[in-house]
């Protein structure tokens, strides 16, 4: 298993000619496939973008259209390694939610890279292979000391 941070990966610096991906609002009855973008123009506070023959203008904080009435209703944007973060993290969820597994808010099972590991041992569990922990290979006794030292943090 590669490692999964519990942090979604940062915006970092951005510029002209940079790859985005827009996320779109389900509120605005848009298609819900992401659309490949690039940044125009990226001054500090709005970046401006345009990808698929359309143009957005998104603050550079929060990545989305700034909203703040209505911040549910905004397309935002993300890197593509945040996108690659988000993705896992929501096929980690679905796994869980298929298989029934509720984690209760105060579990340290609600951080995004454990859950992630919990999916995987799902995964495995259900495919009828042997499980084993995917951060470290350790067979039996789940959870181990692998979660202590840090490997799926």
């Amino acid at each position: 298993m590669e490692s999964f941070s519990n942090e979604r990966p940062l915006l970092g610096e951005i510029k002209a000619g940079d790859e985005v991906i827009i996320l779109r609002s389900r509120l605005r009855g848009a298609e819900r496939e992401p659309v490949t973008a690039h940044v125009v123009k990226a001054s500090r506070v709005w970046v401006e973008l345009s990808g698929n023959g359309t143009s957005w203008r998104m603050r550079r904080d929060a990545q989305d259209e700034g909203n703040e009435d209505y911040p549910s209703s905004n397309n935002r944007f993300v890197t593509p390694e945040q996108h690659a973060w988000e993705q896992k993290l929501q096929k980690a969820n679905a796994v869980l939610k298929a298989a029934g597994i509720t984690i209760g808010y105060r579990s340290p099972l609600k951080a995004p890279a454990a859950r992630v590991w919990l999916a995987e041992l799902t995964t495995r569990q259900v495919q009828g292979l042997e499980a084993k922990c995917p951060a470290c290979g350790v067979t039996g006794g789940m959870p181990h000391d692998c979660e202590t030292a840090g490997r799926i943090s």
